[in-house]
C-alpha cells in the first residue's frame, strides 16, 4: 500500500516517465525469465535430438552389419564354387609332372 506522502497528484509527463521505467523493468524481468526457460528448453531439445541420433546410428550400424554378413555369405559361396571346380588340379599337375620326362627345369 502506498504511503501517504506518495499520494500526491502527478502530471501526465511524470506518469509517462514512471510508466516507461516500469515497462523497462518489467521487460527486463520477463526477458530474463524467458531466456532462462528458453535455455532449459533448448538444452532438453538438444539432448533429445542427440538421443534420437544415437538410436538411429545404432540401427544403421546393425543394418549395415546385416548387409555386410549377407554379402560375405554370398561371396563365400561363389569362392567355394571356384575352389571346388579346381580342387582336382593339384593332383593332376603332380601326376603330369611325375609322368614328364626329366629335362630342363622350367624357369
Amino acid at each position: 500500500m502506498p504511503e501517504i506522502e506518495d499520494m500526491q497528484p502527478i502530471t501526465r509527463g511524470e506518469l509517462r516517465i514512471e510508466l516507461h521505467q516500469f515497462e523497462e523493468r518489467f521487460e527486463k524481468k520477463i526477458d530474463a525469465k524467458f531466456d532462462a526457460k528458453f535455455d532449459v528448453f533448448l538444452g532438453a531439445l538438444l539432448a533429445r535430438i542427440d538421443q534420437l541420433l544415437d538410436a538411429r546410428d545404432l540401427r544403421l550400424y546393425a543394418e549395415l552389419g546385416r548387409h555386410t554378413r549377407a554379402l560375405e555369405e554370398g561371396l563365400a559361396g561363389r569362392i567355394a564354387v571356384v575352389d571346388e571346380k579346381y580342387a582336382h588340379l593339384p593332383d593332376r599337375v603332380a601326376r603330369l609332372e611325375d609322368a614328364a620326362p626329366p629335362g630342363k627345369p622350367r624357369p
